[in-house]
């Protein structure tokens, strides 16, 4: 019952072949798999053709440096795309929003703005390696208005030129986007820690969103901090705790891959030493203080060209660069928004992050110590059975929310 042989068949003819022609195991399964998969790659092509095109029509060569966009299917799509790949997604994620939330019912009251969409219920997942456990803790860990925060929310500390992404064609040698920041223009009693924080989350949470599509687990970032001109006003044991959590991974489903200190002054060992508990082992490790001679051992050859030119051998306008940038995202977010995300994202409230009522100090801010560490991230998850790889595939390939609830139903009753 295999294919027939005929010298007469073309390339195109036998690669539809591959997906059509019908066998005992099964394959009208894969046949429908690989259609509904070539189905929603055109689709999603075709989606981020048209949102390019939008924005071409609105933004000049400088902000558009920071696409394309890549744009972002709806949660079933996603979902039966990386059930395709990963045949334990669909108990792991049954079981981290039933682990979830109980465990908000149980808090009710105790702690507001705590709801998490699917998508991004499904985007902690993945991050956590298929980890249910660890996803559920750092759903309890996450604050989901990070994630949420609109370029017009921040438009005020984004123009301070504290903390942003550098132009993309600016990489490390291993091929990860870069961002960067100035500490010496961030003062911990003037403003509040959440203001730094959420411009760190936001920044982050762009490059993630440029440097991939939804299944694609390659999102990997470089950090570079300027430390020319900073003192002892710049610097907090809170603010650094939170930061550091940030870079971690602890505060959401991001983390950088290589962090950059550069031009660190005489004192630094002092906050080395007061940083360095801060740090998971491994953490420790991505962690380099170098001179701005030593950027060409890290940054890919002509890094010059793009570096902002706060350092000596940069040629790339600061002012221009975090100029374009807050443009592409302001025009970015206005197309692809909706009325129903408005509606969605009004019900949990404004970060307020330029609130200078806010204490400096904020113990909210710093009381995560529990946040699970990026070495917890890195051990396997649970194995669930259930069903083999194909029966996986059988079973999402037209999955609905109906049949999500009743996985989670089946998963509480174990």
């Amino acid at each position: 019952m295999g294919v027939p042989k005929s010298s007469k068949l073309d390339n195109s003819s036998r690669r539809r072949s591959s997906c059509t022609t019908p066998m005992m195991d099964g394959s009208s399964r894969r046949h429908s798999s690989c259609s509904s998969q070539d189905d929603a790659k055109r689709v999603l092509r075709k989606n981020n053709d048209r949102l390019q095109s939008k924005l071409d029509a609105v933004l000049g060569e400088g902000p558009l440096r920071f696409g394309p966009p890549c744009y972002q299917p709806d949660f079933m799509t996603q979902f039966r795309s990386l059930c395709q790949k990963n045949p334990h997604l669909v108990t792991a994620y049954a079981a981290t929003k039933v682990e979830y939330d109980d465990w908000t019912s149980s808090r009710q009251g105790h702690k507001a703005n705590k709801d998490f969409t699917d998508a991004e219920i499904l985007r902690v997942v993945q991050y956590c390696k298929y980890n249910e456990s660890k996803a559920a803790q750092m759903l309890k860990k996450t604050d989901p208005r990070y994630l949420r925060v609109s370029s017009q929310d921040l438009e005020e500390q984004l123009m301070t030129k504290t903390l942003f992404p550098l132009d993309p064609s600016l990489t490390t040698k291993d091929g990860q986007s870069v961002f960067y920041m100035r500490p010496s223009r961030y003062f911990p009693k003037q403003h509040p820690t959440r203001a730094v924080i959420s411009n760190l989350m936001y920044v982050m949470n762009s490059v993630y969103q440029r440097t991939g599509t939804y299944d694609d687990e390659n999102h990997g970032m470089a950090f570079v901090a300027n430390t020319n001109d900073w003192t002892w006003e710049n610097f907090s044991t809170d603010y650094c705790l939170k930061f550091m959590q940030g870079l971690q991974g602890m505060l959401g489903p991001l983390n950088v891959d290589l962090f950059l200190i550069v031009n660190p002054p005489s004192w630094f060992n002092k906050v080395w030493k007061l940083m360095k508990p801060m740090l998971s082992s491994s953490f420790r490790r991505k962690v380099h203080m170098i001179p701005e001679t030593k950027l060409h051992k890290y940054l890919a050859p002509g890094y010059e060209k793009y570096l902002p030119d706060e350092f000596a051998t940069g040629k790339c306008r600061t002012d221009q660069l975090v100029l374009d940038f807050v443009e592409y995202r302001m025009a970015l977010e206005s197309v692809t928004s909706s009325a129903t995300n408005n509606q969605r994202l009004a019900s949990f409230g404004s970060l307020n992050v330029q609130n200078n009522t806010e204490s400096t100090n904020n113990k909210d801010d710093v009381q995560d110590d529990h946040s699970i560490s990026e070495d917890d991230l890195c051990k396997p998850g649970k194995s669930f059975g259930g069903g083999s790889h194909g029966s996986t595939a059988e079973l999402t390939e037209h999955m609905s929310f109906s049949d999500l609830n009743a996985s989670m139903v089946a998963w509480k009753r174990r």
